[in-house]
Parts: structure tokens; sequence; C-alpha cells
């Protein structure tokens, strides 16, 4: 998935923070 520990994975949208 696109969120990783709370950090934005580039290419991904939305982030998670």
């Amino acid at each position: 998935s696109c969120c990783n520990a709370g950090f934005c994975r580039f290419g991904c949208t939305p982030c998670c923070y």
C-alpha cells in the first residue's frame, strides 16, 4: 500500500501522515 509507517511513498495520493 502507499501508506507505510506514516510516510508518503512516491507516486501515491493521497498520502498518510
